[in-house]
């Protein structure tokens, strides 16, 4: 159930539930309430506007094509404009980039004669953190790279360039750090308008709206771990596992966050790979996994209460698109011992509510929980969850003393 104050208050709640969990809620309002400037807003305090863009940042050019104006008062009555002023320069056309620190030597030059509209030389110029605007679907994650002298680059990227910057250099490796993060691509899956709704393409408007930690109010420890990470990055001595981790660090943000994260672009991606993934059975240590998560987060109510708690896997029904898993506080344990009767009205209760869950009391002393048989409803995020809605609407079972 949503409200309207719920909406109003966060106007882009039905596509972070959409996407993630109540727990992605929780991760991005904290991050929200650190009140930090958006990408947007701190590139406009540093470097201004330009024709009601962001000076120095925006998209590539766009080849030639019909409908491209003609040249007329003052012009050589040509279609599009002369693009002579980026000719020779290196420029990227493809991605995913193969190293996160560009080598103009390896790259092509720009060699054509015209393009659609004029862009900005300021958009071209180094150093400057390229984003390519597709996901790389072998890490999951937007692809980055720096350029230090400045590449051109087409409507495919996005670019963020700091031209004369003092700490410019820096500039572009921190944005590029954080955007190559999988919180950035988590973020934009759970608000952007158009990503994991109707195109899988992250659009410049989604990486603008993310909070960026001040870069004026970085330590120079952290300045330096920039520099080490991106170097590290490059070489292949740092993996981004550990660059994931800085950046959690970076925005106050613990293990548990990163697993909701983890959780959520595994599961949610609108990949196919990812689909499939999700759909998929879970397998027998999975279902353990999740009964282990389950047990460890109600244990500290139980112990509150003086009692204790159990949760086991129940033997699975054969070719049944369910599975389930009983919580139990008082003297039973054998989950096997669940009566085929008790099993087949959570089947007709479940189907019947067209529900991902049912939750059923198994007894004064126990739950019976069916979930579906797919690996995204048996993840440690769910387990969580699952322990936050039994603590606050079962609390009565978990009271129960082991002698009851």
């Amino acid at each position: 159930v949503v409200a309207s104050r719920q909406l109003a208050e966060t106007p882009d709640l039905m596509k972070v539930l959409f996407r993630g969990t109540k727990a992605d809620l929780g991760v991005l309002q904290r991050i929200r309430a650190q009140d930090h400037p958006t990408l947007e807003a701190f590139w406009k305090q540093r470097f201004g506007t330009y024709r009601g863009g962001l000076r120095g940042s925006g998209n590539g050019y766009q080849k030639l094509r019909a409908t491209s104006t003609v040249s007329r008062r003052g012009g050589d009555g040509l279609r599009g404009v002369d693009a002579s002023y980026l000719r020779g320069r290196p420029q990227i056309t493809t991605g995913p980039f193969a190293s996160i620190l560009v080598d103009n030597s390896l790259l092509e030059r720009f060699e054509l004669e015209r393009i659609h509209r004029r862009r900005s030389i300021d958009l071209f110029a180094g150093p400057q953190a390229i984003v390519h605007e597709s996901l790389s679907k072998a890490t999951a994650r937007i692809s980055v790279a720096v350029s230090d002298d400045g590449v051109v680059y087409n409507t495919s990227f996005h670019g963020y360039c700091a031209g004369k910057d003092a700490d410019g250099a820096l500039l572009v490796r921190y944005i590029a750090l954080v955007l190559g993060s999988r919180l950035a691509t988590w973020y934009a899956l759970l608000t952007s308008g158009r990503f994991g709704v109707e195109r899988d393409v992250v659009e410049k408007i989604a990486l603008d709206h993310l909070p960026l930690p001040h870069f004026d109010q970085l330590t120079k420890g952290r300045r330096k771990d920039v520099l080490r990470l991106i170097e590290g990055l490059d070489s292949g001595a740092v993996s981004w596992r550990t660059a994931d981790a800085w950046v959690m660090r970076l925005y106050g943000l613990g293990e548990r966050d990163a697993q909701v994260v983890s959780d959520t672009l595994a599961f949610n991606l609108p990949f196919a790979a990812n689909r499939r993934s999700a759909q998929a059975p879970p397998g027998a240590a999975e279902r353990d996994r999740f009964c282990e998560v389950l047990r460890d987060e109600l244990e500290p109510w139980c112990r509150r209460f003086e009692s204790k708690v159990g949760v086991y896997p129940v033997r699975e029904r054969a070719k049944s698109p369910w599975q389930a898993i009983a919580v139990r506080t008082g003297h039973r344990h054998a989950a096997d011992a669940v009566a085929d009767d008790d099993w087949a009205g959570l089947l007709k209760a479940a189907d019947e509510t067209a529900a991902a869950e049912i939750l059923l009391e198994d007894g004064p002393d126990g739950l019976l929980i069916g979930r579906l048989a797919q690996r995204r409803y048996w993840s440690k995020t769910q387990a969580r969850l699952l322990a936050q809605r039994i603590a606050w609407s079962h609390v009565e079972i978990l009271k129960r003393r082991a002698d009851a």
